[in-house]
């Protein structure tokens, strides 16, 4: 009887040891409350902007390499080449403008929330054809311009071509801009046809996409100083087309067409650390673009957000893309860490060397201007 009493309170004891010790491994959350409530970037608004500093930082000492800027939003293509000529714009739409002026304001966005204008610059100059014909038409078919309402606005070129003809047509460009062989361009034009054509910028053919109306693909400059010449042409020989009408020609540098904010560990609110990250940004049509091109930038079509890593730090994020043709008034965008977070070496990070680039992509976009705001970086 003493024996089993004696039992009975040592099982009691071992319970009561094992019960007490479960404290040992409660989880305690590392980060503060104010990690998952805060806006990282809250003091890095697109009012900190580098993108048209014309002088760049000095270069690494050791390998020679150009160091961006970090801290503040940046043209990513400043850094390849650059030939100080301003590919992409970006300013306050106006010195007042704020997200209550353009359309109701959506939960999550403050209605006094700063206004940014982004535009993608337009290396065409009178590709609208709205003041009749620009550039140089040559070749042994046919190019007349049109006054009617065609595809957009109310001027185009109609082009006709029998078999085994062509037409040529080399576009004028803006002032101040020279195209250079070690650089490629996104170009584009509108059309409207029933016969079959074919065309190519240089070497490089163009996809047509029918039912859209749109034609693009890239020119690469064989020399420097290179004109983007495109060339018309039937299908196939023994086929012809006639009143194909052809407008809004655009070109815009590819590579590196991205505003960005490249981050170390010490420059946002609190301390950047690995985990998992949400980049957000908002972004509204811009109601002053001209849909045919003639009073001002074209609208923009689509833009993509991303995170990428920096240096020895690794991640993994799903990117997201805007559409204007399927968003109206205010539309957040985000990009947010997936299978692999945000991580990085120890000695890396205490040495406070950039880890992290938020990412507003425009690469081979069609030209045009779209308004930005209220950045944020969410701890998740």
């Amino acid at each position: 009887m003493i024996l089993r009493k004696l039992t009975k309170i040592a099982v009691l004891l071992v319970f009561a040891g094992i019960t007490a010790g479960c404290e040992i491994f409660e989880y305690s959350d590392p980060f503060p409350d104010s990690y998952y409530s805060d806006n990282f970037i809250q003091d890095v608004g697109f009012d900190l902007f580098s993108g048209y500093d014309t002088a760049l930082p000095a270069p690494d000492p050791e390998t020679g390499a150009q160091v961006p800027v970090t801290g503040s939003w940046d043209f990513a293509y400043r850094y390849t080449d650059w030939d100080q000529f301003n590919y992409m714009r970006f300013d306050r739409a106006n010195p007042t403008a704020v997200a209550s002026d353009f359309s109701s304001v959506p939960e999550g966005l403050a209605a006094d929330a700063p206004v940014y204008r982004l535009e993608v610059v337009n290396l065409v100059s009178g590709g609208h054809f709205e003041f009749g014909q620009t550039g140089t038409w040559d070749g042994s078919g046919t190019a007349v311009h049109d006054s009617y309402s065609r595809i957009t606005g109310t001027g185009s070129m109609r082009l006709d071509a029998e078999s085994a003809r062509d037409i040529l047509f080399t576009p004028a460009t803006l002032s101040g801009f020279s195209s250079r062989a070690a650089v490629a361009y996104a170009v584009f034009f509108r059309f409207s046809s029933g016969d079959p054509f074919v065309v190519n910028a240089g070497s490089d053919s163009l996809a047509l996409d029918f039912n859209s109306g749109l034609a693009s693909g890239l020119f690469s400059p064989a020399a420097d100083g290179d004109n983007c010449r495109f060339q018309f042409e039937p299908e196939s020989i023994g086929l012809s087309f006639s009143a194909l009408y052809v407008d809004d020609f655009t070109m815009a540098k590819s590579g590196g067409m991205t505003l960005r904010l490249r981050l170390r560990p010490s420059e946002t609110t609190h301390r950047l650390e690995p985990g998992t990250w949400e980049f957000r940004v908002w972004v509204h049509a811009d109601p002053s673009a001209d849909a045919d091109g003639s009073a001002g930038p074209y609208p923009l079509d689509s833009l993509s957000v991303n995170m990428g890593p920096v240096g020895e730090s690794t991640l993994a994020a799903d990117s997201n893309i805007y559409s204007a043709a399927e968003s109206t008034g205010w539309t957040r965008v985000s990009a947010i860490l997936s299978s692999q977070a945000l991580q990085y070496p120890r000695d890396y990070g205490e040495a406070d060397e950039p880890v992290l680039d938020l990412i507003i992509s425009f690469e081979d976009v069609n030209p045009g201007s779209i308004l930005l705001a209220a950045p944020e970086l969410r701890f998740r």
